[in-house]
């Protein structure tokens, strides 16, 4: 018998998706109110913004045996792909960036250097693993006795885990100025009833507890990634329904605002400073939303539940607060050791 453990820290947060639709009627149905425009209003640019261009290249493993012979780097790489996609951002192979990878790898060595490549991506991301370890140990049989006298016995087990930790690393192009540095590092255990003390275990099965390892550290991680690239939109429009405030934004769900997304609306001010006399923009959260049923490719409308509705203005502007739960990161590494096979 194969029972699981996740040797997973506790995860604050609630998942991204409430699991129940967030549905508006018609917003034809709910009544225009005028806007106050923002202080400081987006430009036509702004309002055109397409997605941002990503190339994640493949994680380096070489300096750590077992996650080059799990291909661990590979498998960071691949699952940071699939979460960065879920903003929307644009993601380039990164076969066709093979010249950008080597000029990442210079600035890293000798500091940042203008890249003289084509303008295939905005965003670079290059990672190295710095540790990958397995285990394996036994823990022996044991009994007890509960309170109607009856005795229960808990059979030996052998256990096998596998942790990893790595550093990825965001670069803006064509500058290669280092944007951003995240620590990655997941750790999974998996057990076996046994009768024998030997709890040995083949070099594929350690690499495929390795491979869980770096799911597990990407799916942790995601969030950091994903508030990053988290694309921006503006708001262009508030109705009213009885108590009912929505908003309408400048994108929709080609541009990664999808149903029941949480949305944070940002308002930006010109701060002067009193001594230099030089301005400068600061900006802070308003209020908070959630993206309704009623999403096109180009707009979106948002629901905003409370008092704080009046504070937004024409051209402010919002973007998706990416989170996660901890259910959902037990429940997918869980998903994976389930297939893993000794």
């Amino acid at each position: 018998m194969t029972s699981i453990k996740l040797m997973l820290p506790a995860i604050c947060g609630a998942a991204l998706l409430s699991g129940c639709a967030t549905t508006i009627p018609n917003p034809n149905t709910f009544a225009k109110v005028s806007l106050k425009p923002t202080t400081v209003m987006p430009t036509k640019a702004e309002l055109s913004n397409k997605n941002a261009r990503v190339v994640v290249f493949s994680v380096d493993d070489r300096d750590i045996k077992i996650a080059k012979s799990a291909k661990a780097g590979h498998t960071l790489s691949t699952e940071l792909t699939k979460h960065i996609s879920v903003t929307g951002a644009e993601i380039v192979d990164r076969s066709i960036a093979k010249k950008l990878q080597k000029e990442i790898a210079l600035a890293e060595l000798k500091g940042n250097n203008d890249y003289k490549g084509p303008n295939i991506a905005d965003y670079a991301i290059s990672g190295k693993v710095s540790t990958a370890n397995t285990d394996a140990s036994f823990t022996e049989s044991s009994s007890w006795k509960d309170k109607k006298g009856v005795w229960h016995t808990i059979p030996a087990k052998c256990t096998y885990s596998a942790e990893i930790n790595a550093t990825m690393s965001i670069y803006k192009l064509p500058s290669l100025k280092f944007a951003k540095s995240i620590s990655v590092e997941g750790s999974v255990s998996t057990s076996e009833d046994t009768r024998n003390s030997n709890c040995s275990y083949s070099r594929s099965a350690q690499e495929g507890l390795v491979r869980s390892a770096a799911t597990s550290a990407i799916n942790k991680a995601r969030t950091g990634f994903q508030n990053y690239f988290a694309p921006k939109a503006y708001v262009l429009e508030r109705r009213i329904k009885e108590d009912k405030n929505i908003f309408k934004i400048s994108k929709g769900k080609t541009y990664g605002f999808t149903p029941d997304s949480e949305i944070l609306f940002y308002q930006a001010e010109i701060a002067n400073n009193p001594i230099t006399g030089e301005e400068s923009i600061e900006e802070a959260v308003i209020s908070k939303g959630t993206i309704s049923d009623r999403v096109g490719d180009k707009h979106a409308w948002i629901v905003v539940d409370d008092e704080t509705a009046s504070l937004i203005k024409l051209g402010d502007y919002v973007k998706v607060e990416y989170e996660i739960g901890t259910m959902e990161v037990i429940g997918q590494t869980a998903k994976d050791l389930l297939s893993f096979k000794f």
